[in-house]
């Protein structure tokens, strides 16, 4: 992912970093066990792969988030492979020994800036998707500068 971030610096192509959460997840694990948690993440993972093309994305897991780096691509292409991530994972369920559970994800945009790292990137687009995994869930949200003189920069929320 760093030397890709490199490469979009270098030759001056947009990128966009999606931090894909699941929705409630430490409640499945609590509830189902680590197992549980481990499988829908594998199947929120698959629906990643089966809603872009395999050559579209640099994509890793870090903790209970699916990080997955898009070059050549805008904001508004982000916004698009959301929406399909959001829509396929509205159709997931999980059961083990009780109910079906409905399963949802949210997810964190941000895009790159020139004298920004990985790890800044990272956090901007995890931030987002908390903030919407705090107000709810199964939605997606951009990271934008804030306009504040005092430097400070928030998620901005979007619908889907």
């Amino acid at each position: 992912m760093e030397k890709e971030l490199s490469r979009s610096r270098r030759y001056g192509y947009e990128m966009v970093l999606l931090s894909i959460g699941v929705d409630r997840i430490d409640s499945l694990g609590d509830i189902y066990g680590h197992d549980s948690k481990a499988h829908v993440i594998e199947e929120v993972a698959r629906l990643l792969t089966a809603s872009t093309r395999s050559c579209d994305y640099l994509g890793c897991l870090i903790g209970d988030r699916i990080l997955a780096l898009f070059p050549h691509t805008t904001e508004v292409g982000a916004q698009s492979i959301s929406n399909r991530l959001l829509a396929a994972s509205r159709e997931l369920e999980f059961s083990a020994d009780g109910p079906q559970v409905s399963i949802t994800v949210t997810v964190g945009i941000a895009e790159p800036d020139n004298d920004r790292d990985l790890e800044t990137l990272i956090a901007r687009a995890t931030k987002a998707s908390r903030e919407g995994q705090d107000s709810g869930g199964d939605c997606w949200r951009v990271w934008e500068e804030s306009a504040a003189t005092d430097g400070q920069s928030e998620a901005s929320s979007r619908p889907t």
